[in-house]
């Protein structure tokens, strides 16, 4: 399995690339790698692929390091498609837009929700996606927890464009995308990065399990990743 973090870290160049209040690595980060020690408890491997690791120096401080960066994540995003790994981007999402407008009058207000682009949907991506949504009621799960579903979200996949998703949604071992909630509210709710994730831990283990159980009824995926 490979678990996708997508943006850059916050004290590293980044073109707007740091997500949610400029800092959502911040809280991605300990989800990921509590997210993979579930994982790893139904003996699931998974690997954790974050931006600055792809280059050399570890640190991105330009816009030529930014590209080279980028390049060589897509570039391992399309390895592990072809290899049928399963592929979980995790997200916080930002909270409303503008961020100063109340819910009332916001254009945009944030919230847990599953993602899937529709220009790159394998049977599998289909198959997982449906299960989590309807069978496993995995946003109802992290919602119960006080976290925000995302407004006409609530029931039904949201559909985006996205460079992740257009590449390892073709995965033979599926892909989607998790706002696991809004980045201010679950701050408000539980505090700071490691009290939210201690507070999503159980939608996380949920999450975990139920990929395990819908791999071993799908010959497409590798078992192994």
């Amino acid at each position: 399995m490979l678990i996708a973090t997508d943006h850059t870290l916050p004290q590293h160049y980044g073109e707007a690339s740091a997500g949610a209040e400029g800092r959502e690595r911040e809280y991605i980060d300990p989800a990921a790698r509590a997210f993979a020690a579930y994982l790893a408890e139904q003996n699931l491997g998974a690997y954790v692929l974050t931006v600055e690791d792809q280059h050399c120096s570890g640190r991105i401080e330009d816009k030529a390091g930014f590209n080279q960066a980028y390049a060589r994540y897509d570039a391992l995003l399309k390895q592990a498609v072809a290899a049928g790994f399963t592929i979980v981007a995790l997200h916080f999402d930002a909270d409303r837009l503008p961020p100063e407008a109340s819910l009332a009058d916001a254009h945009y207000i944030g919230g847990v929700q599953l993602i899937i682009d529709s220009r790159a949907i394998s049977p599998a991506t289909a198959s997982l996606t449906d299960y989590l949504l309807n069978d496993v009621k995995l946003l109802q799960h992290l919602g119960s927890t006080g976290l925000r579903l995302r407004p006409d979200y609530e029931t039904r996949l949201r559909e985006q464009n996205n460079q992740t998703l257009h590449i390892a949604g073709h995965s033979a071992g599926g892909a989607f995308l998790l706002e696991l909630g809004s980045q201010q509210q679950a701050r408000t709710l539980f505090g700071q990065p490691d009290q939210v994730v201690n507070a999503l831990q159980p939608s996380l283990a949920l999450l975990a399990g139920a990929i395990a159980q819908w791999r071993k009824g799908n010959p497409g995926a590798d078992i192994a990743r």
